[in-house]
């Protein structure tokens, strides 16, 4: 009974005191919708053409404009007699306040709380008019600016101005207005101006500095008392007799200790509320009360604590969440991130809305506030002191702000500065930036700080920030590569800690990496890491599951390095904060306080194999615990094995376990799981599960019957193959075809000391190439370098621990999944290297080849591990797969190896005679430099050679279809490339069924997965269009890859119709027409509409359309589902007609856009797209005989009678810059016909990954397979030029373009200039240096990057893959 009746007094009490502050204090909202116009300058007057906005809200705007935001609002009588305030949280930018139209203040910043008095002006219990005029960013430059020719995109726009930026714009710079609330106050003219509470968990106290001020013209003196809203709290905190002089200020301390206070964490987020009086004898003069929580946070030597338990800020981030208007909104949001085991959160580039602070003290959530500058170093006035001061003002009020919030924890005092003009080289600059972080400390010395980013200025941060120091594709070795931090990264550019070119964490302050992995590919090349050729299938998805991937790996690696801040960027990118993102998902499984992780990766063992892993297991809680770890191994689902081990760990504490097992018996491959499970006090906080497969060991078996013969002269592969298996000393011994040679790893010794040969070798083994024309099978294991008789087989640099099966069915993979193709094992006892390849071979771009696996890397996937290279009736199987060195414990590299052999064993050639019967010397050349040996007969009528089945080539409209047609129906093969409709329609005959031959464009997506198309990379077939914009901004798909493709027709279906008039358009010109009837689009728009799928599936999707043409180009539509599967198709006539487009999509409601693409007009004529209806149904993929390799259908095979018609409208004879990839589209497809091949004549190339980079390059590097430079300078090292003549000269590689220019790099020999060139494309591509005469012999190669220029967002940088030279013609 008493316990009740004190806590009823207490919050009888309570109320009392809310009562009191709520008499002396009174606020009104003012948000909601306002009135706006925007006006050429504030100084003019306003008009009656005012627009609405919702405040807190901005508009646009970027060239000068200005704007005046005006509501109404009528001042209670309640709060007659005190002093009248307007609360503005944040106005953009140069703001002045008009009140009744007085002007009554304003402020020269954008993201800084601000009040201003309108106790003069305001008209107590009427209606009051307030007027806030803004300017866009222009407002706080020092001097006028041009836009006149500023770039349009968000990125150039904002480096614009030079030179010219006073204040803090923030990340979100285009956007002006009142962006936070705006609040009518009513306070006392004696009052509370500053409460600043300081909680101390080490000492048990609390202390509150005020600062008291009088706005009357007399002096006063007043007491101070406070009291923590709650029995246990400190409830006598006093001053008394303070005296304020008259417009003065005057600041008090009160402190009390607080033994028994409940702490403030993200685990447990108390909250208290101090509520201070003011009192004149016995008048009360103010009465504030202020919300707060007991927590301490501080640094200790190279960890960080809160409330004394070491935590690691598990952490997100994420541009501001305008779309986010209310409390309810921001609490989800916040309840998601904590739900994601997300502890931390930094509000990223400037001040958010003050109800995210708010909401995050109750949610529990450790926030790091970041002030405005992001990135802008050569927009702003880094040499002009006044910037410094304002931005100095600005962290100032984001400190006053911020203060009493439990949940802020660190102040980040900018993001990523550091640049060509703010850097060490800029005195003045860097002093300016150390300081404001001293000020900061002075400020409020309860938090540390840090620069995001920028490392350590002058030794001021508390806490070190870095950002992306070690991404893939730069390092592809995941998860070896996540453990970086034992040997130092380069090109971290930042303050301090670069030592030789390299960027090492001393670990004498805690490191906070704020941001990594972001990956911002321009194409879905870089994916290709993780995800291999399948990235190319649907790039959003993909781009989001590599990221996953790579995120889940480093994130472990980064805890186990006992990073202290972990926050990759950013998981809101990924989608909504739910099971639908795998970022989200991801982050939160890598994220779990407490786990247990494997360190070794590799799943797959034999039988009675011992094993071992190494375990981290995490703590990360404020608690210590006694941990129960427990495991058990499950063999096909039943328990073979299982232990326990029980841990007493500190807070934020990590451990390192092994556990130990052996693998049961089994007679074939079985599946295996590793199940792991951790308990504290009896509840279950972590369950994982890893599956694997055990395997029974057994020999390699060589096929009976078979002829097979060993050269190893290194003995690697005695014990791999038995010794019933002959060995041979030399290649001159190797037995007549069909014999299987096999070469074991390191046969061919590499050039002296390494080094590289360019040129055409003088000894090539002609024999060797006979034996395998004749029908020899070679397998060539890993070597470091290759014999000339091996044809296009070139070595590079590049190793995986990751790939990916290219050609799922070929025999040599049979049994083996894509994942037994990642992590393999190492030898017992050894540190997991996770290796699968060695030095792997670059992917060909002439000659008949198989790309069996690949690898992926920044160049996309540019390598193949395990690579075919078919040649006359024999073939070559090149292996850099590592399965003679760990067939012993890699259950997988002894699988492939005997696959290898059953295969080279049953090898059965049928290479075809080629026969191009027509086309143009474009096309000609073409085929010639993929390899194909053919007899050209383009000038025979008829053609001679058509009687017997073989493979004929008609490129273009032209050519004898009848002839064709019985070619094909007689067995033969038939390729139609870019053929008219007319010769399609004779050569296939009836075989096309419901398809319709008609223009059409890309992109192309690979939609089959027979063999023809396991011979199609789909990265062959992603052409890239011109890049425009920042170097991380999307490349679009290239729409000239195809200009005509099959289409199914609407002939016999019941297809379903919406009819356009009655769907939301939108577009500067996209009207009704035909008195309503349907949609005129007379420039570029959209036509959407939101369809129920039902179950999905393959589904004609189109509209009925018609247009006019414009210089002989007819109109496009491009028709999407949600805004990502595309598929492009051409009208082909004014009148209607039905145009559908085979797409698959899943089941349920999708957004269909039917967009017109390629507006344009010639003379007279105006190309316009016209709409009457939507259709949609059910496509039946078995409806016709015909196998659509891709979609749209512009790759397709047409079975005629015996053989087939294969029609190819890919542009290979005309590819632009896409001609690597044209390259290889063509020998894939020329290698699945089975057509007689011969590589370009053999040469040797340099990889350029293997020069040394100059030591006075700032910005590059050999990482990810390819020499990249982010700066000016050069790298060199020593070639052999094996054989004097005149040589073609091509480079390989990529760039960046700034300044509407490309990388231009130059290469020279012995200080010879051999050539220059532009590398101008962004994937990788061929550029031509032109001819030189080289000579034999010893000789420096020196390549040199010459026209660095950074200009943000723009980066001039490049990437080159390797050096060429062929002989000149």
């Amino acid at each position: 009974m008493t316990r009740t009746i004190h806590l009823a007094l207490a919050l009888t009490f309570c109320l009392a005191l809310e009562v009191q502050a709520a008499l002396l204090r009174e606020a009104i909202s003012l948000n909601g919708e306002w009135d706006v116009q925007v006006v050429p300058a504030l100084g003019l007057p306003v008009t009656d053409a005012w627009g609405t906005v919702t405040v807190p809200g901005t508009i646009s705007g970027t060239d000068g404009r200005c704007a005046w935001f005006r509501t109404r609002f009528t001042i209670p009588t309640s709060m007659a007699g005190r002093r009248l305030l307007l609360h503005f949280g944040g106005v953009k930018y140069n703001s002045r306040v008009l009140v009744n139209g007085q002007h009554v203040g304003g402020h020269f910043g954008g993201y800084d709380p601000f009040d201003v008095d309108i106790t003069a002006v305001a008209w107590v219990g009427e209606e009051n008019e307030l007027l806030v005029g803004c300017r866009d960013w222009t407002g706080i430059f020092s001097h006028p600016v041009d836009f006149a020719k500023a770039p349009a995109d968000w990125d150039s726009l904002r480096a614009y101005p030079k030179d010219a930026i006073l204040a803090p714009i923030g990340g979100i710079f285009s956007e002006f207005g009142p962006w936070d609330d705006v609040e009518l106050r009513a306070q006392p003219f004696v009052y509370v101006d500053r409460v600043a509470i300081t909680t101390s968990v080490r000492q048990r106290r609390i202390d509150v500095e005020y600062t008291l001020r009088n706005a009357t013209p007399d002096a006063i003196t007043v007491d101070l008392a406070a009291r923590v809203e709650d029995p246990s709290g400190p409830q006598g905190l006093r001053a008394e007799g303070i005296r304020i002089r008259p417009g003065g200020s005057a600041r008090v301390q009160a402190g009390a200790p607080w033994p028994n206070a409940r702490l403030w964490s993200h685990e447990d987020p108390q909250l208290y509320h101090l509520v201070t009086e003011l009192r004149r004898g016995n008048e009360d003069v103010d009465a504030l009360r202020t919300r707060f929580g007991f927590r301490e946070f501080w640094v200790d030597g190279a960890e960080l604590y809160l409330n004394g338990s070491k935590v690691h800020l598990l952490a997100s981030s994420a541009w501001p969440m305008h779309s986010l208007k209310d409390r309810d909104a921001v609490r989800d949001f916040w309840t998601r991130i904590r739900a994601g085991n997300n502890i931390a959160f930094r509000t990223h580039t400037q001040p958010w809305r003050r109800v995210f602070y708010d909401v995050a003290d109750e949610v529990g959530i450790l926030v790091i506030p970041e002030g405005a500058v992001w990135n802008d170093d050569e927009s702003y006035r880094v040499n002009d002191p006044a910037f410094w001061e304002n931005y100095a003002e600005h962290l100032r009020a984001m400190v006053e702000q911020y203060r009493n919030h439990p949940s802020v924890v660190m102040y980040s005092l900018e993001n990523e500065m550091y640049g060509a003009r703010q850097n060490e080289r800029n005195v003045f600059a860097t002093e300016q930036l150390a300081e404001l972080g001293r000020r900061v400390k002075r400020w409020d010395p309860t938090r540390p700080i840090t620069y995001e980013s920028d490392g350590d200025p002058l030794g001021v941060a508390d806490v070190v920030g870095i950002h992306y120091p070690h991404e893939y594709p730069d390092f592809t070795q995941y998860p070896n590569t996540g453990w970086w931090l034992e040997d130092g990264t380069r090109g971290v550019g930042q303050y301090g800690g670069k030592t030789d070119g390299l960027w090492r964490w001393d670990r004498l302050k805690p490191l906070y990496i704020g941001e990594f992995l972001w990956v911002p590919s321009p194409d879905p090349s870089w994916d290709t890491v993780f995800v291999g050729d399948q990235a190319y299938s649907d790039p959003p998805r993909y781009h989001n599951l590599a990221k996953a991937q790579a995120w889940s790996m480093q994130i472990e690696a980064y805890r186990d390095q006992g990073v202290n801040g972990i926050c990759p960027w950013t998981l809101v990118e990924g989608g909504a904060l739910d099971d639908t993102n795998p970022l989200y998902v991801a982050q939160r499984q890598a994220f779990r306080p407490i786990a247990a992780f494997p360190r070794e990766y590799n799943a797959r063992f034999y039988a009675d194999d011992e094993v071992e892993r190494l375990l981290t297991v995490y703590n990360d809680i404020l608690s210590p615990s006694t941990l129960v770890l427990t495991w058990e191994l499950l063999l096909d689902g039943q328990r073979a094995a299982s232990g326990h081990e029980r841990l007493n760990m500190a807070p934020g504490e990590r451990m390192h376990t092994r556990i130990r097992f052996r693998v049961p018996r089994v007679a074939v491959r079985t599946p295996l799981e590793l199940v792991l499970k951790i308990h504290r006090d009896g509840e279950l906080r972590f369950e994982e599960h890893h599956p694997g497969t055990a395997w029974p060991r057994g020999g390699i078996a060589v096929p009976r019957g078979s002829r097979v013969v060993v050269y190893d002269p290194a003995g690697g592969l005695d014990g791999v193959i038995g010794p019933d298996v002959p060995r041979i000393a030399s290649l001159q011994s190797v037995p007549a075809p069909p014999a299987v040679l096999v070469v074991g790893a390191e046969a061919f010794p590499p050039p002296p000391q390494g080094r590289q040969r360019l040129g055409v070798l003088s000894n090539r083994d002609q024999a060797m190439v006979e034996f395998v024309r004749q029908g020899g099978r070679v397998i060539v294991l890993h070597q470091r370098a290759y014999p000339s008789w091996i044809g296009t087989g070139r070595l590079t640099s590049h190793a995986s621990t990751m790939t990916f099966a290219q050609m799922p069915d070929h025999p040599a993979l049979r049994g083996i999944t894509d994942r037994d193709l990642k992590w393999w094992a190492s030898p017992p006892g050894a540190p997991a290297d996770h290796l699968v390849t060695g030095q792997e071979c670059a992917r060909p771009e002439s000659g008949a080849f198989r790309a069996i696996v690949v690898s992926g890397s920044a160049s996309g996937i540019a390598h193949a591990p395990l690579l075919e290279l078919p040649c006359g009736q024999g073939t070559v199987l090149l292996c850099q797969m590592l399965v003679q060195e760990k067939s012993a414990f890699e259950p997988v590299a002894a699988q492939l190896l005997t696959n290898l052999l059953d295969y080279a064993a049953n090898y059965s050639p049928a290479p075809r005679q080629a026969v191009l019967v027509a086309g143009s010397d474009e096309a000609a050349a073409a085929l010639t430099d993929a390899g194909l040996r053919y007899t050209d007969q383009r000038l025979s009528r008829p053609p001679a050679g058509l009687e017997r089945p073989g493979l004929a080539i008609a490129d273009g409209p032209t050519a004898d279809g009848a002839a064709l047609h019985a070619l094909a129906a007689s067995g033969g093969t038939v390729v139609l490339h870019c053929p008219s409709p007319e010769l399609l329609a004779q050569t296939a005959g009836d075989a096309l069924g419901p398809w319709s031959f008609r223009p059409a464009s890309g992109p192309l997506a690979r939609v089959s997965e027979g063999h023809l198309a396991q011979h199609l990379a789909r990265e062959d077939l992603y052409w890239l269009g011109p890049h425009v914009g920042a170097s991380y901004s999307q490349a679009p798909p290239a729409p000239n890859i195809i200009d005509q493709a099959l289409v199914p027709t609407s002939r016999g279906r019941n297809l379903n119709a919406i009819e356009a008039e009655t769907l939301p358009v939108s577009g500067p010109i996209v009207q009704l027409i035909e008195n309503g009837s349907a949609v005129g689009m007379f420039t570029n728009g959209d036509l959407t509409a939101e369809i129920d799928f039902g179950p999905g599936g393959p589904l004609l999707i189109g509209g009925r359309l018609g247009g006019t043409p414009a210089g002989g180009t007819w109109p496009q539509c491009r028709i999407s589902v949600d805004g990502a599967a595309a598929v492009q198709i051409s009208t082909a006539g004014q009148a209607y007609d039905d145009y559908v487009a085979l797409m698959r999509v899943p089941g349920g409601t999708h957004r269909v856009t039917l967009s017109f693409v390629n507006d344009g007009s010639s003379g007279t004529e105006d190309r316009n797209l016209f709409v009457d209806k939507v259709l949609w149904g059910a496509c039946e993929l078995g409806d016709a005989s015909m196998e659509a390799i891709t979609e749209p259908a512009g790759v397709a095979v047409i079975p005629v009678g015996a053989g087939r018609v294969v029609l190819d409208c890919v542009r290979w004879d005309a590819p632009g810059s896409n001609r690597v990839r044209a390259q290889r589209y063509l020998c894939g497809l020329l290698t699945a016909l089975d057509a007689d091949m011969e590589a370009r004549a053999d040469a040797e190339s340099v990889q350029l990954s293997g020069l040394t980079v100059d030591p006075g390059v700032a910005y590059g590097g050999t990482d990810g397979g390819t020499l990249h430079f982010g700066s000016s300078g050069a790298a060199s090292g020593e070639i052999e030029v094996v054989r004097a003549g005149r040589y073609a000269l091509e480079i390989t590689g990529w760039g960046t373009p700034a300044a509407g220019e490309f990388p231009i790099v130059e290469i020279l020999l012995d200080d010879r200039l051999l050539g220059r060139v532009a590398v101008a494309s962004t994937r990788l591509s061929s550029h031509t240096l032109g001819e030189a005469e080289l000579p034999g012999g010893i000789h420096r190669l020196v390549v040199r990057f010459v026209n660095d220029l950074y200009s943000p967002p723009e980066d001039r940088n490049v990437w080159l893959d390797a050096l060429k030279a062929y002989p000149a013609r």
